[in-house]
């Protein structure tokens, strides 16, 4: 769950979404409506296999071990290492360098592990 936006998976690796359409994290349904009431497909993303909703940004990753993702990264909480200060509207590619195997995000902040069991932590509350 986003801010106020939900965020679902089906069975065929799609990734569904509906609510408050913070920032253009969503497609609208209709122009000139901020809210979505009835679920939709993000485009430019399929065969997920887990999804992980932050405050403000979504990430994923796909069946083949790549880590996807779309929203803000005000705080390098969305892509590591950067402060883009502006929102990614559709899923782009963050990583396909490592095998990962499970994702989570928070409010500025997101976790991964790779295939070795490797912690990575990145965003706004870094730990030094």
């Amino acid at each position: 769950m986003g801010i106020d936006a939900y965020y679902v998976l089906d069975n065929t690796g799609d990734v569904w979404a509906w609510g408050n359409r913070y920032e253009g994290s969503m497609r609208k349904v209709r122009e000139g409506s901020d809210s979505n009431y009835l679920p939709l497909r993000i485009p430019g993303i399929g065969n997920v296999e887990q999804i992980s909703a932050g405050r403000d940004h979504v990430l994923t990753i796909r069946q083949d071990g790549t880590f996807w993702g779309w929203g803000s990264s005000l705080y390098g909480h969305f892509i590591p290492d950067t402060d883009i200060g502006e929102w990614i509207k559709t899923p782009i590619l963050i990583s396909d360098k490592i095998d990962w195997k499970q994702i989570s995000s928070g409010r500025a902040v997101s976790y991964a592990i790779n295939d070795k069991g490797d912690l990575y932590q990145w965003g706004g509350y870094s730990v030094k």
